[in-house]
């Protein structure tokens, strides 16, 4: 494809998720990969240059809008104010034929000569990439943190590989990915992950068909390490999705351990499936749950105050996640996450129940807002005495570092890409207490 061919792709697809952002439709990585799937002429190159397009759209997408002023904030527009905004020879990459956008019309070149000479300095929201509303509850959680946090927000995730280390220790599978072209260096706090350069090609390699790796980031990593019971037992992880942290701790806990994972999504639910028989972990069982009713409580009923560790990974805002999908930021309204604290307190509720005495009960998200984290579990634990908060410091003696926390309160632990060098992921442990506290 030639670059204006790359360009005139991209604003197809960039249509295609904008249009979904606002319907609440598919995500931006799952209409990528559809798309590539209908343009099978397009090369690796091709693919790799077009989702950079897309995502460097996605990540300005408040300070392109404002440079463009009055002009319609068209998809076309912002790939246009992109383009201009990184040097690019806008003029050549709109000029029609070979597949390329339409030539630029006399109202876009006289634009364009605006974008180039215009220096004035946008809003601060608009400089964060963030919706004005969630400027509060964001200064709320960093303070003068804020700008770091956000940039480091919306700067390009790397890729990190979880090591099935019951199958193949981290330097053979280092070895082996360099072997395909891919190179990957240990993190610096999971003993599991290895950390590879963002776009590497790591589904196609051998490796991960055969279930030696997969891909979790290491927040999720260290997370699920805190959560892995020393002495095995029994693990209910309530909110599974496709598994990955309930795959993470099989592979860690080497003594006898038995886990059960629930969805609402069986779609997610069936890869969690496919990922455990690839990876051998056969000590997984995988349900799915009604999202309410008496056929939920009569699935959960059997490990109620059995289990060793209860897993809430609660559904959220996945602001923690925005390097990857810039567009949630967008796709979040005060309504949306009033809906999630709702939810969310409602898991946490229902997970302490399936807790046994002196058992954890394991509270996580990969949101950094407090509404989603802390307050959630401080109204829990005010309407649940018979609870109490552990010290994240004390939980796992598997991580080669123990990280610090950026959490309100210093029992729990809150990563952030600015600080770890990961998502933002919130945990919090509590110890159901034997007799409710006095």
């Amino acid at each position: 494809m030639t670059p204006a061919a790359r360009v005139a792709t991209a604003i197809e697809i960039l249509a295609d998720i904008l249009a979904a952002v606002d319907s609440d439709g598919a995500s931006a990585d799952v209409i990528l990969k559809a798309a590539f799937r209908a343009r099978r002429y397009a090369g690796s190159k091709d693919r790799a240059a077009i989702t950079d397009l897309v995502y460097g759209v996605l990540r300005r997408r408040a300070s392109l809008t404002w440079a463009l002023g009055n002009v319609p904030a068209t998809v076309r527009a912002l790939m246009l104010a992109a383009l201009a905004s990184d040097g690019a020879d806008v003029a050549a990459l709109f000029a029609g034929g070979g597949y390329g956008a339409s030539p630029l019309s006399d109202e876009e070149q006289a634009l364009l000569q605006r974008l180039r000479a215009y220096s004035a300095a946008p809003p601060l929201c608009t400089q964060l990439e963030i919706p004005p509303w969630l400027l509060p509850q964001l200064e709320r959680r960093f303070g003068d943190r804020l700008q770091e946090e956000m940039a480091a927000l919306n700067e390009r995730a790397p890729l990190d590989i979880r090591v099935n280390i019951k199958r193949i220790t981290i330097k053979d599978a280092q070895a082996r990915l360099l072997a395909e072209g891919i190179e990957a260096a240990p993190l610096n706090r999971s003993p599991l992950g290895l950390r590879a350069a963002s776009g590497a090609k790591v589904t196609a390699t051998a490796l991960y068909r055969d279930g030696l790796i997969d891909i979790q980031d290491e927040a999720a990593q260290i997370a699920s390490l805190m959560a892995t019971p020393e002495q095995g037992g029994l693990v209910v992880d309530l909110c599974a999705g496709a598994g990955g942290k309930s795959l993470t701790m099989a592979a860690a806990c080497e003594a006898p351990l038995i886990i059960e994972a629930f969805d609402i999504d069986a779609s997610r639910l069936d890869d969690l499936k496919a990922r455990a028989a690839r990876a051998q972990a056969h000590n997984i069982t995988a349900t799915l749950l009604p999202e309410y009713g008496e056929g939920r409580a009569a699935l959960l009923a059997p490990f109620a105050g059995k289990a060793d560790v209860v897993v809430v990974d609660a559904p959220c805002s996945g602001t923690g996640t925005w390097r990857r999908n810039p567009e949630l930021r967008w796709r979040l309204t005060p309504e949306r996450l009033t809906a999630l604290t709702g939810l969310q307190a409602r898991l946490i509720r229902e997970g302490a129940g399936l807790v046994k005495p002196s058992g954890r009960l394991i509270y996580m998200t990969c949101s950094l807002l407090r509404q989603e984290d802390e307050d959630i579990v401080n109204d829990f634990l005010q309407e649940n005495p018979s609870f109490a908060r552990c010290v994240y410091r004390s939980m796992s003696k598997r991580l080669k570092v123990m990280p610090d926390t950026r959490a309100a309160d210093d029992h729990d632990l809150l990563l952030t890409p600015a600080q770890h060098a990961c998502d933002g992921f919130y945990l919090s442990a509590l110890t159901a207490l034997i007799a409710p506290m006095s």
